[in-house]
């Protein structure tokens, strides 16, 4: 046996962890570590010490998850015959500020169900616009979320739902009843937002109705803060040209050289596009490139539907003349955050033209707080690192 020195050494590798005392000890790390260990080597990504508590923590729920995935075949059978339930696995509440890496832990967690086929991530706002689509085929059933919810869970037990916000009314309703029927299906669900449960939908029509979703997520769901005040999209990104600010006719002009050169001079006639039924005004259009004014696209009745298909539909897209959005323009400015949320979840590459800097645009109030998200995700949108992966990809 080999006698070693009475030290202490600690190495950090990629995949092992190595701990010299007088015998050696090999830990193996789960692929969360490991990514995000790569992350912070490889990668400029920044150590934080909030990140690794919550972390930390998804790396139990991952062992829990694999530990049920890798039960026999007949324990199993055993557990379905007698009506045996499997163990529990919690669910998991992450609310911090903007930009503070919830959304990359929640992805980590996600990527790392390799051998999970039963999964999904949604955006909370494409989850709610299906839920709304399974409502109307189930209308004449009595309980139409308990449907919805066994039909969820027959192919998601994993179910992973970024930037949760609530402002709408329906989906104040809905919530209460969806989460409650999914718990009761044994799905997990895996939630990111910007705001603590007991916030959500302040100030709401009949909130009181909404209360019961408030203590689901309190009592049912494990609730961790990433604490921190550091944007990192706004540390990390360099800005490059996809900001225009003030808008003037000569961007107009720029605009039109800049869409010429995306598309080869090759673009459509027509200066409308059909968008689920209704007719929108473009400037101009090709077959993956579009370019709209602010008031034919976020001040007419459009609703998320129709920023998911544009988000869908073109992978570059220009917006000129976006204004400084005052108390009086709030439904064009929640339009504006359902697009940007868009286009930023399709990673659609976007070149904006505004009547002011990002953290300017917004002098409401009742939507500080979610335009806040906007803020940090226009930084991104137009910083060097978000357009050289949009190159690159």
């Amino acid at each position: 046996m080999v006698n070693f020195f009475p030290f202490f050494v600690w190495y950090r590798l990629d995949y092992v962890a190595i701990q010299y005392t007088k015998t050696i000890t090999i830990i193996l790390m789960t692929p969360l570590s490991i990514k995000h260990i790569k992350n912070i080597n490889f990668h400029n990504f920044f150590d934080d010490p909030e990140q690794e508590k919550i972390l930390r923590y998804l790396e139990t729920l991952y062992e829990q998850v694999m530990s049920v995935h890798t039960q026999s075949a007949t324990k199993k059978l055993i557990n379905k015959t007698f009506n045996v339930k499997s163990k529990t696995i919690s669910s998991v509440y992450i609310w911090g500020e903007v930009g503070r890496g919830k959304t990359y832990l929640m992805d980590i967690f996600f990527n790392s169900l390799n051998d999970i086929n039963q999964k999904k991530r949604y955006h909370f706002t494409d989850f709610m616009l299906q839920i709304h689509t399974s409502i109307n085929s189930f209308r004449n059933e009595t309980n139409p979320l308990t449907k919805i919810a066994k039909d969820i869970s027959n192919d998601i037990q994993i179910l992973c739902l970024d930037e949760l916000f609530v402002t709408d009314m329906a989906d104040a309703m809905i919530l209460s009843s969806l989460f409650e029927s999914l718990a009761k299906e044994e799905v997990t669900l895996v939630i990111t937002s910007n705001t603590q449960p007991k916030e959500l939908y302040l100030g709401g029509i009949n909130r009181d109705r909404f209360l019961p979703t408030i203590k689901f997520l309190e009592t049912k769901t494990n609730v961790l803060h990433l604490d921190g005040h550091t944007d990192y999209r706004l540390l990390s990104n360099k800005s490059v040209q996809a900001y225009f600010s003030p808008h003037d006719s000569k961007i107009d002009e720029y605009f039109k050289t800049m869409f010429h050169d995306l598309t080869n001079g090759i673009f459509f006639d027509t200066k409308t596009v059909n968008i689920s039924g209704r007719t929108v005004e473009a400037c101009i259009v090709s077959d993956s490139v579009a370019w709209f004014n602010f008031e034919n696209l976020c001040n007419r009745p459009l609703s998320n539907l129709e920023y998911s298909f544009i988000s869908h539909r073109y992978h570059t897209l220009l917006l000129s003349n976006v204004p400084i959005l005052g108390a009086d323009q709030d439904d064009a400015a929640r339009r504006f955050i359902e697009l940007i949320d868009n286009l930023y979840e399709r990673r659609v590459k976007v070149i904006i033209s505004a009547m002011a800097q990002p953290e300017s645009l917004y002098i409401g109030t009742r939507l500080t707080e979610k335009f806040q998200r906007t803020i940090s995700r226009l930084v991104e949108l137009s910083s060097e690192k978000y357009i050289s992966q949009l190159d690159h990809s």
